[in-house]
């Protein structure tokens, strides 16, 4: 049976706190002191797992370092400290301005309640941040083991992570993410990723108003048909600039196909109507040799319980009773307008420029 005080002694060097002597120094004064029965074939094994961990941990060449919850401090590996140019131990790592130009307080948070929320039976996070460990800012996946104490209950003593670099994955990721999403003329959100984006806050039943305006250019196809279909293409890309400006970050813009756009917004208040005619008003305007006109429906979901499909048929119907009448002018969805099939909003349906 292996004495208590071993057992922490085993604690301590698992942390990288004693070098091989002072293991060897510990350990023979227990042999005096309580009799312990342990050889030294099983130091010599101990010291040699943790110089093998120690040469692993230099070889990766990544950041490894580990995380001591009291007291609290972060205790770097020999090649990580010598890369970062920092201590080898840093106690009040929050509080310590070269570590935090290195690994952001906001996102060294999120990663200490990460791993305050393990358990010991699921002792691992991943999680990724953008972190300067010498080469600028980059995309890091950072990996942490938490580690308990086998008290009961089990208290959290701290984590080893490992900081690698994943910028170059990342971005290429994000890209392919982003060419998926976004329509490649317009730079705007494509039908089916506006869809999921609407779609996720109108099921949230956070008692919102939101409003959908959906609208297409008069006359685009005169256009095309006159100018040719770059001239087209700028005209597309004018309006997508127009909508840009006079939405909010918040909003949902979105190109749904040809000459056809979609916003979705959240509005307080009872009143939607000068915020819909301030932004259909700076849609129009003289580009070159052609002026832009547009015609717009408006649909509200006021109530929990609405859905996209829904919300665009209304606005859909509301705009075509517009466009009945006499075009460059937008209107609100009323109980009684006709409600055609929700129409498919792609690319591929209908031919570039062409009304529909």
């Amino acid at each position: 049976m292996i004495a208590p005080d071993l057992i922490e002694d085993l604690k301590i060097i698992s942390r990288g706190e004693a070098e091989a002597h002072d293991l060897s120094e510990s350990v023979q004064s227990m042999f005096k002191v309580d009799g312990t029965d342990v050889t030294r074939r099983m130091v010599k094994l101990i010291e040699h797992e943790r110089m093998k961990f120690k040469y692993l941990a230099d070889i990766s060449h990544e950041i490894t370092f580990e995380y001591v919850a009291l007291p609290e401090m972060i205790k770097l590996s020999d090649w990580s400290a010598e890369s970062l140019r920092l201590p080898s131990s840093i106690v009040n790592p929050l509080e310590n301005n070269d570590w935090c130009k290195i690994f952001p307080p906001e996102h060294f948070k999120e990663l200490l309640g990460d791993i305050r929320a393990t358990t010991p039976q699921k002792e691992v996070v991943t999680r990724q941040f953008v972190l300067n460990t010498g080469s600028g800012e980059r995309w890091n996946k950072v990996i942490a083991k938490a580690m308990w104490s086998e008290d009961e209950p089990p208290q959290l003593e701290g984590a080893i992570c490992k900081i690698i670099d994943v910028n170059d994955t990342t971005v290429t990721l994000k890209q392919l993410e982003r060419r998926a999403e976004h329509d490649a003329l317009s730079g705007l959100f494509n039908h089916d990723a506006a869809r999921r984006r609407v779609q996720k806050l109108l099921s949230a039943k956070m008692g919102s108003k939101y409003a959908l305006l959906l609208f297409d250019i008069d006359d685009f196809k005169q256009a095309n048909d006159k100018f040719g279909h770059l001239f087209g293409d700028s005209v597309i890309e004018t309006v997508a600039d127009r909508i840009r400006k006079n939405t909010r970050n918040t909003d949902i813009a979105a190109r749904l196909g040809g000459d056809e756009f979609m916003i979705f917004m959240e509005y307080g208040g009872t009143d939607i109507k000068p915020l819909v005619d301030r932004i259909f008003r700076k849609l129009m305007g003289d580009y070159r040799d052609f002026n832009i006109r547009v015609s717009m429906g408006v649909a509200c979901a006021e109530d929990d319980g609405c859905d996209f499909d829904t919300l665009l048929g209304q606005a859909d119907a509301a705009m075509y009773s517009v466009k009945k009448n006499k075009k460059d002018d937008y209107a609100f969805y009323r109980k009684g307008m006709k409600l055609g099939e929700v129409r498919s909003f792609t690319l591929k349906d209908h031919k570039e420029g062409e009304d529909v």
